[in-house]
């Protein structure tokens, strides 16, 4: 979007950076790795220094998140669930881990669970990439539909394998066997 201007054609901003940011997460032995998904500004990662940040991807950064066996592989996101492995901590070169082609939000939430390696990828239904990497990247339905598209998601902190997602539409799902069964938790008493 352009700077707001005074009448005289003067940038109001002055210096301020303006982004909005989609989502973020910490590295998890080092909290000064940061990486942030920034709407029209690609994923910054600080990667140990808060003063000078790296864009790790063009377009619209999105889900950012941290391999949970082996945390210097790390993983950034962009629109419509597309989303890129780095192999180490200071990688510049990334490997494409989806195809396409998804039913999904404009900025689709992806999470790290199951064997730790493992990502969720949040569509019309649950996805699952095994940690494995092949051409092509395999990604399973592990879900069916959830009655819109999955616009967030989280994992319990005591369990890889317990989820949560929510769906554009106020369903609300639950694992705690990584999706190998499911149930919906809401009710009709959230006031809608």
């Amino acid at each position: 979007a352009a700077a707001p201007v005074a009448a005289n054609g003067a940038s109001l901003n002055a210096k301020l950076n303006d982004h909005q940011v989609y989502a973020m997460k910490t590295h998890p032995s080092d909290a000064l790795y940061l990486m942030s998904g920034f709407q029209d500004n690609a994923t910054g990662a600080s990667r140990g220094n808060l003063a000078s940040w790296k864009n790790l991807m063009a377009g619209d950064g999105a889900w950012p998140a941290f391999d949970k066996v082996t945390p210097g592989i790390h993983y950034t996101s962009w629109q419509f669930g597309s989303i890129c492995r780095y192999p180490s901590a200071g990688s510049t070169s990334p490997v494409f881990l989806t195809a396409g082609g998804w039913s999904t939000q404009f900025i689709a939430p992806y999470v790290v669970g199951g064997t730790g390696s493992q990502l969720y990828g949040g569509h019309d239904r649950v996805r699952r990439w095994n940690g494995v990497l092949a051409t092509p990247t395999l990604w399973t339905d592990v879900t069916a539909t959830v009655g819109g598209k999955i616009n967030s998601m989280v994992v319990a902190p005591t369990s890889n394998n317990a989820m949560y997602v929510g769906s554009t539409t106020g369903t609300i799902w639950r694992t705690s066997d990584g999706w190998a069964t499911e149930q919906q938790v809401d009710d009709a008493n959230i006031d809608r």
